[in-house]
């Protein structure tokens, strides 16, 4: 059986090589992007996309529990999502600290990685 990887921030620049990486080692490969990010190098037909919420944990939850349902849980994440500036410092720190709390939380909380 097939490992299970999610890459988030796969729409980067860092995280489009991780997702190549995973590719070239045979992973089942889900790239966790907003629906508006360009995929631009994100072309393989192999790569399966899932944009999560990460601003709101309820959803978020709802999310990986249909994820694990239909897909099972993933054996890796790669949490590459992430701001490096911004204009509103209240962005970076929603982004860089409230975007993970909820993730973690969610996943523990749905028992969403192997």
């Amino acid at each position: 059986m097939l490992k299970k990887i999610l890459v988030t921030g796969a729409g980067g620049f860092i995280g489009g090589f991780i997702v190549e990486e995973a590719l070239r080692r045979g992973y089942e490969t889900w790239a966790g992007v907003r629906a508006s990010t360009n995929k631009e190098y994100l072309k393989d037909e192999n790569i399966k996309f899932i944009d999560l919420k990460f601003n709101d944990k309820e959803q978020l939850k709802k999310q990986l529990s249909e994820q694990k349902e239909k897909f099972g849980a993933w054996n890796y994440i790669v949490h590459n999502l992430g701001v490096t500036k911004c204009k509103n410092p209240e962005d970076f720190d929603l982004i860089n600290y409230g975007f993970v709390k909820n993730f973690t939380e969610a996943l523990i909380e749905t028992e969403t990685v192997d």
